[in-house]
């Protein structure tokens, strides 16, 4: 779903860290360790890894060798998609599926997407189909990977308190946490463009170089935006600006 569509949320909102949760486990394999004690790579995760090693940040490789050895699915990182970070996908005869990550320029987004994906794969290794895709076995597996992730040196200081407040209650989507999105922006190599949230109200732009809005109030999550043809558009705070063309 694109960043500037109007967009409604049907899930329970439930926070990670009030859950009294009687569920099952999500599945994970047994860690194998060498003698010396290292975790030992099967051959799949050796091939996720060599692919997605460059887009990871320094130092996280060994985190992320682990959580992909307890949930071995196959990872590809892809050319950026505007409507989605990541992806992962259910296969026949394959447990915890297939993820496919954005290559967006940015080590730490492309970390929390790949550990949001490993989530769904988990809940569905155990779960199928019959839960909700970012209901509450999600939420309790994706907050279990952050609050990993925080403990690690893998996160400088200021990512690793939002990832900690991120972890208590974790969104749908990343995009929904401006402050997260702010945070991580800091760490951005490719895409420098600027976020809705630092427009001034009245400011004219556009997300996609042919619709023109006009900035408005911010109401709940989103910001209401009016374009030129009089349509209302609800967007994201931290949806990405393409053209400014005049500043109130």
């Amino acid at each position: 779903m694109s960043q500037g569509s109007p967009q409604r949320s049907n899930h329970r909102v439930v926070s990670g860290r009030q859950l009294s949760l009687n569920f099952q486990p999500a599945a994970r394999r047994r860690v194998s360790r060498s003698k010396n004690g290292r975790v030992r790579l099967s051959p799949a995760v050796q091939e996720s890894l060599g692919r997605i090693s460059i887009y990871l940040p320094p130092r996280s490789r060994p985190f992320v060798a682990r959580i992909l050895t307890e949930s071995p699915t196959e990872v590809f990182p892809v050319e950026a998609r505007e409507s989605k970070h990541g992806d992962f996908m259910a296969i026949r005869g394959r447990p915890f599926g297939q993820i496919t990550v954005n290559v967006c320029g940015n080590p730490y987004q492309f970390l929390l997407t790949l550990l949001h994906e490993i989530a769904h794969a988990r809940v569905h290794a155990t779960h199928r189909r019959y839960v909700q895709p970012h209901g509450a076995h999600w939420k309790e597996e994706f907050a279990g990977l952050l609050d990993r992730l925080v403990r690690t040196d893998v996160l400088p200081a200021d990512l690793r308190r939002v990832f900690r407040i991120h972890s208590e209650n974790p969104k749908s989507t990343a995009d929904y946490d401006t402050e997260l999105q702010l945070a991580l922006r800091r760490y951005d190599t490719l895409d420098r463009r600027m976020l809705v949230a630092d427009l001034r109200d009245g400011d004219l732009f556009s997300l996609d170089g042919k619709t023109v809005l006009r900035k408005g109030e911010l109401i709940r999550r989103r910001i209401r935006c009016v374009a030129t043809n009089g349509h209302i558009y609800s967007v994201l705070p931290t949806a990405r600006v393409r053209e400014i063309y005049s500043r109130e």
